[in-house]
């Protein structure tokens, strides 16, 4: 019989696991109710992070796990250049049902990108019956583009992959990471999205759509989101009562730079973690700080103002 209530793992390098001690704080944090077990997939963690997240463990009376992961399996895969902010251990999660224990047939997985602000139960709770995964549709221009890249039709929707309620036993009886590897051996020129196109293209037609609240990213913030029209009322739902703030875009709540309207609850769960003392981080200066707000102003179709200090989110 399992011994804990909820199930959650995460993947990260050592560099971001500062990332991934925010994140399991505010899911401790919010879930004193509850026993949880947290799964860090790692391919690489330093004595004093390791330790930091033993510390967290013991602070909130919860269980934290470090899985080791051979980063070799991944390593014809894209990551990194264009995509700057992409570790290789995004591609983690594909290995989530066979280094899991056996006995569990269900986790949530979640990216170190993240930030928990409710319950989390309602989410877990959710009977995923025949389904492989339960996710929250992706924003413009993925969400369109990104069915015909990868040759299915776009009716069945795209998927994030950052927020993934996962059916372990279905996942088992296919041999996911087998069927995963074979996909991009011979697909490697359509994945673009890393993990997340490969876990679409084999799974369109059986993921299970969930509420943007379970998945709030920073496209959904904006004036205009980037979303299809016939689906605004899932996003207008979910901005009522987001649960899980999802920092999307490159310019995360770490950076000095970052003005995501939900940057102070990364840095008020960062203060509390044992991370506390870790310092901001800059990601531009000068002309390509200058660059990069006149980009967004145009992007998402905010008036400038002098001192540009937030978005004109809704």
């Amino acid at each position: 019989m399992n011994s804990f209530d909820m199930y959650i793992v995460c993947a990260c390098d050592d560099g971001y696991s500062v990332h991934c001690g925010a994140l399991i704080t505010s899911i401790f944090e919010n879930h004193t109710h509850c026993r949880i077990e947290v799964f860090v997939l790692t391919d690489s963690i330093s004595d004093d992070n390791r330790a930091k997240f033993g510390l967290l463990a013991d602070r909130y009376h919860q269980r934290i796990d470090i899985i080791a992961i051979d980063k070799s399996l991944f390593r014809n895969l894209p990551f990194g250049g264009k995509f700057d902010n992409i570790s290789l251990a995004t591609y983690y999660r594909l290995l989530v049902a066979s280094v899991l224990p056996d006995n569990l047939d269900k986790v949530l997985y979640l990216d170190c990108d993240i930030i928990v602000k409710a319950d989390l139960m309602p989410l877990w709770n959710i009977d995923l019956n025949r389904f492989a995964f339960a996710a929250v549709e992706d924003a413009l221009p993925h969400s369109v583009e990104a069915p015909k890249r990868l040759d299915y039709s776009a009716l069945e929707r795209y998927y994030n992959c950052g927020v993934l309620l996962m059916n372990l036993t279905i996942l088992r009886e296919m041999d996911f990471i087998k069927c995963a590897h074979s996909y991009w051996n011979n697909h490697l020129e359509k994945i673009v999205m890393h993990d997340q196109d490969i876990i679409n293209a084999l799974f369109h037609g059986c993921i299970k759509p969930l509420s943007a609240k379970w998945n709030m990213m920073e496209p959904f913030l904006f004036k205009k989101p980037w979303i299809p029209h016939d689906r605004l009322q899932n996003i207008k739902e979910g901005l009522r009562e987001p649960c899980i703030i999802h920092f999307t875009g490159s310019m995360k709540p770490w950076f000095k730079e970052s003005i995501h309207p939900y940057k102070n609850m990364y840095w008020i769960y960062r203060k509390m973690s044992p991370w506390k003392n870790s310092p901001e981080q800059r990601k531009y200066q000068g002309f390509r700080l200058f660059k990069y707000r006149v980009k967004q102003l145009i992007k998402q179709n905010i008036l400038p103002v002098v001192g540009i200090r937030k978005y004109s989110f809704r």
